[in-house]
């Protein structure tokens, strides 16, 4: 793989859009409440794809916005204090277009966001750095090309216990690891074929002996049959064991506290249902729930061993799409759900923690924002998963 070094004009690109501060005409600033649902929209359709509650108090988020000027998707960032009231927004772009898919806060505040670029398929990872404002301070991109559409990749980062990063995505349609220095600069890649015809990295965690566990998904030629995969590396990325699973795609895993690992999928275009599979420490199926139609996108473990689950499921009525927040016990038994949504179609992409012990869900909303167009969207409740 060749890591692009001639990257100043994009750079230049890069500081004179993100110095566009884009606010919503139509936002209020609202009292301090612990929470709420926000919509943040531009000119056109805006998704959040990652968020996070910062080291402030406040949120972070990260997805794409659809341009006037360029009809292409731009990398946004969203910045709000903890009523969700926004600060800043910036926009990172070129002609080509890009969308931001996950993001991690750095020692100094700032944060650093992963992404592809593309046209009709994914080219290009990108790994942007930006300081507590949202300025960029370096970039690197990474020649990753891929089948797979730009608005359904899903690469994803995560700061390693080396203060680097470990980015997980496709290339060549193989499931493909990045590992970086804490200056993105590349310290080795590793891929993987699963002898499908398509394979993308879908989430990657690191473990607690410092090696990788990666969810990849798996289809044929036709996109007909899907697969779920499950790789475990050591800490330089050479694969330990991989095991398949049933069940249609797959989107986040995590590591249990007892060393096991539990991941969740599900696919709302072919009516199958959100799925959460518990794994242990080898790769061995331990158990398999299913829920509602739709996609369970994202999740977290709790303390006392419960688990929170979100993503979109179809309602009946409107045949449209809510977003849900599902709370199970440490065996996926479902304990109570929350649904969020309107008569047209809303997505929950990610899921975080907040420091009140409530829950954080990024996304987009047709029906709760401005009418007529997509709007990122951001809900915080509280820990029973209600808005006061």
């Amino acid at each position: 793989m060749k890591m692009k070094n001639n990257y100043q004009s994009f750079i230049i690109c890069l500081f004179s859009i993100a110095s566009l501060c884009l606010f919503s005409c139509s936002e209020e600033k609202i009292d301090d409440t612990s929470t709420f649902i926000r919509t943040f929209g531009e000119s056109r359709n805006d998704a959040f794809r990652a968020g996070l509650q910062t080291s402030d108090g406040g949120y972070i988020m990260c997805g794409y916005t659809w341009t006037d000027a360029t009809f292409v998707l731009d990398m946004y960032l969203v910045k709000t204090d903890n009523a969700g009231n926004r600060l800043w927004s910036k926009t990172y772009g070129t002609s080509k277009s890009e969308i931001a898919f996950s993001l991690v806060e750095t020692e100094d505040q700032g944060y650093v966001l992963c992404g592809a670029r593309g046209d009709r398929g994914v080219e290009t990872t990108i790994l942007i750095k930006t300081d507590y404002q949202g300025n960029p301070e370096w970039l690197k991109t990474f020649d990753t090309p891929s089948y797979c559409s730009l608005e359904r990749y899903c690469s994803s980062i995560q700061r390693t216990s080396d203060s680097g990063f470990i980015i997980c995505g496709s290339m060549d349609n193989d499931a493909y690891l990045i590992k970086t220095d804490s200056e993105g600069n590349e310290l080795w890649h590793q891929s993987f074929g699963i002898n499908y015809q398509y394979e993308f990295g879908r989430s990657i965690k690191q473990t607690t002996d410092g090696g990788f566990i990666v969810l990849v998904f798996s289809t044929d030629d036709d996109g007909i049959y899907t697969y779920t995969n499950v790789i475990k590396t050591d800490g330089l990325g050479n694969e330990e064991w991989s095991q398949s699973y049933s069940g249609s795609e797959p989107y986040c895993i995590n590591q249990t506290k007892d060393g096991d690992y539990l991941f969740c999928g599900g696919d709302e275009y072919n009516s199958q249902p959100s799925f959460l599979i518990s794994i242990d420490h080898s790769g061995n199926q331990k158990w398999h729930k299913e829920y509602y139609l739709g996609e369970g996108r994202s999740f977290i473990l709790l303390d006392d061993g419960g688990i929170v689950i979100t993503g979109c499921l179809t309602e009946s009525e409107y045949q449209s799409y809510d977003i849900f927040l599902l709370r199970t016990g440490g065996q996926g038994n479902e304990l109570w759900i929350k649904t969020f949504g309107g008569l047209t179609d809303d997505f929950g992409y990610d899921l975080q923690c907040t420091s009140d012990e409530g829950y954080m869900i990024c996304g987009s909303t047709w029906s709760l924002g401005s009418g007529g167009l997509e709007d990122a969207l951001l809900i915080i409740t509280d820990p029973n998963g209600d808005i006061e």
